[in-house]
C-alpha cells in the first residue's frame, strides 16, 4: 500500500514509497528498491511487528535523490542510514558508523553535491556523496590508501575529499588508523580524525554558524530548505531556511516557532505548512500567509493539488479544496502585532476613539495609548505602582477610563489628561463618585471580566468581583452578596449584572440562579428570578447585553435567543446569536447552524447574508460609514447593509484574509484613525492586533 503522495526528480521520474520500499516509474519502466533488507537481516527494529515507517525524499542539485525514513515517532523503525538513487543504481550510506549517525531524520541538499544530514540522536554533519559507484565503505578505504601516494597533489586531493566526507566517516578513520603502520598515512589520517571530531563537538558550519541538530520540512521553489534548527549560538530552537549553497536565511517572526505536523510544495513554489494547533501557514517568497485559525476547525494536513491549483486541507473530519488564486478573495491588510504584559487579555477603547493596553516590556510600565500611529506610555501622578497584569480595564464617557491591577493591589482613574493611582477600587469610587456615577455606561466593554461596574437610575454605583458585590450609595457600602446569603439563596462566582428594563433594579447571578436587586438608602432588596428555567437558563446570563432600548439580549445557543424586556423572556427561533446593535437600531445576529449573518430592523425588517466561516466567538463592529467588519475563520468579512424603502439588503464588500488574525477574538473596536483592532487569538500568537482598514471602507454609502 503506498503511504504517501509520489516524489517527482529533475529527471521525471517517479517516487512512490511504502512500508518496506520505494516504486519507481521511469517513463513505463517500473523498479522497486527495498528499504528494510539490512533492517531485517541485523534484526534492527523495535519489535517483532516489524513496523517500517514511510519513506521521504529529496533531491540535491546533481539530480540525486535521496531517500531515507526516521526512527521512533508513533514507535515506528526508520532506515539505517539513507539511499542515494543516481537514476542507475542505488547505494546505501550507512558505513561503520554507531547508531547514532545511522537513524537519519532529514537530509538537506546543498550545493555541489553536498547534503546535510541530521540524525534523530546524533550531531549534524555535511557530507558529499561520492561519484563513483559501489560501497561507501570501500570507497573511504580506496580515498585513505591514497593518502599514502608517491605524489604530493593526490595525498592532498586524498585528505580534502575525506575531511569534506565529514564527521560519519570518523568510525571507518579511526579504525584505518588504528591498524595504520604506513607513517605518512598515519600522520594524515590523526590530522583528519582531530579535525572532524573538533567538528563534531562543535558542529558543521552553515551559513557561518555552527548547528547541533536539525529537522527538514520541505524546500522552496528556489531550493531553500525550511529547516526546525538547533544552533550552537542560541539557546532556543526554530524555524529558518537553508540556502543551497548553505547560506541560512532568517524566515518571518510568523513561523519561527513553527513545528509543522506537514509540508507541501504546490505548482507555484508556495511551500504550505500544517501544524493541528494552528492551521496552515504558506511561504510565498518572502512572505508568509497564515490560510487557518486556531479554533477546532483547522486544518492540520495539506493532501496535494489539482489541475486548477486548488490545494486540498484536511483537519480529519473533513476536506476541503483552498483556492489561493482568487484575487477578490485575497486581498491583504497591513497587520501589526503587539504582545501584551504577563499574558493580559485587558484592552479597551475610549470613548475618544483612542486605544489603551498594558504592553509588555520595559518601555512600558505603565498603561499605554496609541496615539499617532505610535504608542506612548500614559502619566501616573503620586507614587510610581509596580504591576504586570490587569484585571479591569473599563471606558467611561468623555474619555475618562478606570483600571485595576491584578488581585486588587492598586486601582487607576484616568481624568482625560493624567492617570490617578488608588489603593483599590473601592475608595476610587469612593473618591470619584460623582464622576464615576455620572460618566458610567452600562455597555459591554468587548472583554468579559470578573470584575463588573454598573450604575442604576439613582446612581447608585454596582461593583461586583468573583464572588462578592458591593453597591455604594454615595453615603456607604452596602453588601448584596451577604443580603442574599443571609436569606439562604445561592450566589456563587457572579457573571453577569445587568440592569432591569426599569433601570431602578439589577439583575444580578451565577451559573445558576439570577436575581431581581434593588437598594435604598440603608437596606437591600433580592428577589429571585425565574431565568433559571430552560431555554435560557441563568449559565446564558454571563453573555448577555443590553441594547439603546434597555432590552436585553441572551445568547441561547447557535439559532435562537432570549430577549428579556419589562420582566419577561421572550424566546426567538431562527435569528441566531445576538451580537450587535448598530447606528439604526438593528439588532445583528450569527446563526450558526444556516451559516448565515442576520440583521432585524426594529421594525421587524429582515435580510440574511450566507457566509460558510462564522464562528460561535465572532465579532461585529461597525465603522463610521455604517458598514460592519466580522471576525471569521477566514478572514475578516467586509459587510455593507443598504435600506431602499421598506427592504434591508446585505452586500458582502470583500473577504481580507492575508496576515488578518482569524483565531479566537476577545475583543473587536474600530479607532477614530481607521484602525481595527483585534485581541486574542491569532495565525500563531495572543495579543493585540492593529489592522489598518482601506480607507475608502469608510466612507457612507450613498
Amino acid at each position: 500500500m503506498l503511504t504517501g503522495p509520489a516524489f517527482e526528480s529533475q529527471a521525471g521520474r517517479l517516487y512512490f514509497g511504502d512500508r518496506t520500499g520505494v516504486h519507481v516509474l521511469d517513463g513505463s519502466t517500473w523498479s522497486y528498491q527495498h528499504l528494510y533488507e539490512r533492517n531485517l537481516r541485523e534484526k534492527r527494529y523495535y519489535d517483532d511487528l516489524k513496523c517500517f515507517n514511510t519513506p521521504e525524499f529529496t533531491e540535491d542539485d546533481q539530480g540525486r535523490v535521496y531517500v531515507w525514513s526516521g526512527w521512533g515517532r508513533f514507535g515506528w523503525t526508520g532506515t539505517i542510514g539513507y539511499f542515494i538513487h543516481d537514476g542507475r543504481t542505488w547505494r546505501q550510506e550507512t558505513g561503520k558508523a554507531p547508531a547514532e549517525f545511522e537513524r537519519i531524520n532529514s537530509i538537506i541538499p546543498l550545493e555541489k553535491g553536498r547534503v546535510l544530514v541530521c540524525t534523530a540522536d546524533g550531531p549534524t554533519f555535511i557530507n558529499t556523496a561520492p561519484d563513483a559507484g559501489g560501497d561507501s565503505v570501500e570507497i573511504v578505504k580506496a580515498e585513505i590508501k591514497r593518502l599514502g601516494h608517491a605524489e604530493f597533489a593526490h595525498r592532498e586531493i586524498a585528505q580534502r575529499q575525506l575531511e569534506a566526507w565529514g564527521v560519519r566517516i570518523l568510525p571507518v578513520l579511526e579504525e584505518a588508523l588504528h591498524d595504520q603502520t604506513d607513517p605518512e598515512i598515519k600522520i594524515r589520517l590523526e590530522e583528519i580524525v582531530t579535525r572532524l571530531t573538533a567538528q563534531r563537538e562543535r558542529g558543521p558550519l552553515v551559513g557561518g554558524r555552527r548547528i547541533k541538530s536539525a529537522r527538514m520540512f520541505g524546500c522552496d521553489a528556489a531550493g531553500n530548505a525550511l529547516i526546525w534548527a538547533d544552533w550552537v549560538d542560541e539557546t532556543r530552537t526554530s524555524m529558518w531556511f537553508v540556502g543551497r549553497d548553505g547560506s541560512v536565511i532568517k524566515p518571518a517572526e510568523a513561523i519561527r516557532d513553527w513545528y509543522p505536523d506537514s509540508t507541501f510544495l504546490d505548482s507555484q513554489g508556495r511551500l504550505w505548512l500544517a501544524r493541528y494547533d494552528r492551521g496552515v501557514v504558506v511561504v510565498a517568497g518572502e512572505k508568509f500567509i497564515p490560510i487557518t485559525d486556531e479554533t477546532e476547525s483547522s486544518f492540520r494536513y495539506v493532501l496535494g493539488e489539482d489541475r486548477q491549483g486548488r490545494v486540498y486541507l484536511s483537519n480529519e473530519r473533513l476536506v476541503v479544496a483552498y483556492d489561493f488564486t482568487a484575487p477578490e478573495e485575497r486581498a491583504g491588510l497591513p497587520t501589526t502585532f503587539y504582545e501584551l504584559s504577563a499574558g493580559n487579555l485587558t484592552a479597551c477603547l475610549s470613548s475618544t476613539g483612542e486605544m489603551w493596553a498594558k504592553l509588555k516590556g520595559e518601555a512600558y510600565p505603565f498603561l499605554s495609548v496609541f496615539r499617532d500611529k505610535r504608542w506612548q506610555d500614559a502619566t501616573l501622578t503620586g507614587e510610581p505602582v509596580a504591576f504586570e497584569r490587569l484585571t479591569f480595564l473599563m471606558p467611561l464617557k468623555n474619555g475618562r477610563l478606570i483600571a485595576q491591577a491584578e488581585m486588587g493591589q492598586s486601582a487607576f482613574f484616568f481624568d482625560g489628561e493624567q492617570w490617578t493611582s488608588y489603593p483599590n477600587l473601592r475608595e476610587l469610587i469612593e473618591r470619584r463618585a460623582v464622576e464615576v456615577g455620572t460618566q458610567l455606561e452600562n455597555r459591554t466593554t468587548g472583554v468579559d471580566f470578573y470584575v463588573k461596574l454598573r450604575v442604576d437610575s439613582q446612581t447608585n454605583i454596582w461593583v461586583t468581583e468573583w464572588t462578592k458585590c458591593g453597591v455604594f450609595t454615595g453615603q456607604r457600602w452596602l453588601e448584596v452578596a451577604d443580603h442574599i446569603h443571609g436569606k439562604g439563596l445561592r450566589l456563587d462566582i457572579i457573571n453577569h449584572c445587568l440592569p432591569g428594563t426599569d433601570r431602578r433594579h439589577m439583575i444580578l447571578g451565577d451559573n445558576y440562579f439570577s436575581y431581581r436587586v434593588a437598594v435604598g438608602v440603608e437596606q437591600v432588596q433580592a428577589e429571585v428570578l425565574d431565568f433559571h428555567w430552560p431555554p435560557v437558563g441563568s449559565g446564558k446570563m454571563a453573555h448577555a447585553w443590553v441594547d439603546s432600548r434597555q432590552r436585553i439580549w441572551v445568547p441561547l445557543d447557535e439559532t435562537r435567543a432570549g430577549l428579556i424586556q419589562t420582566g419577561q423572556v421572550a424566546v426567538l427561533s431562527g435569528s441566531g446569536i445576538p451580537r450587535l446593535e448598530d447606528k439604526d437600531g438593528a439588532i445583528w445576529f450569527l446563526n450558526l447552524k444556516t451559516q448565515k449573518l442576520v440583521v432585524e430592523a426594529h421594525d421587524g425588517t429582515r435580510a440574511e447574508l450566507a457566509e460558510d466561516a462564522l464562528l460561535e466567538n465572532s465579532r461585529l463592529v461597525e465603522d463610521r460609514g455604517g458598514s460592519i467588519w466580522v471576525t471569521t475563520k477566514r478572514g475578516l468579512l467586509h459587510v455593507r447593509k443598504q435600506r431602499t424603502g421598506a427592504r434591508i439588503t446585505l452586500e458582502r464588500v470583500a473577504l481580507y484574509e492575508r496576515h488578518v488574525p482569524r483565531g479566537e477574538c476577545w475583543g473587536l473596536w474600530l479607532d477614530r484613525d481607521r484602525n481595527l483592532w483585534f485581541l486574542g487569538h491569532g495565525a500563531d500568537r495572543n495579543g493585540l492586533f492593529r489592522v489598518e482598514l482601506p480607507a475608502e471602507s469608510m466612507s457612507v454609502p450613498k
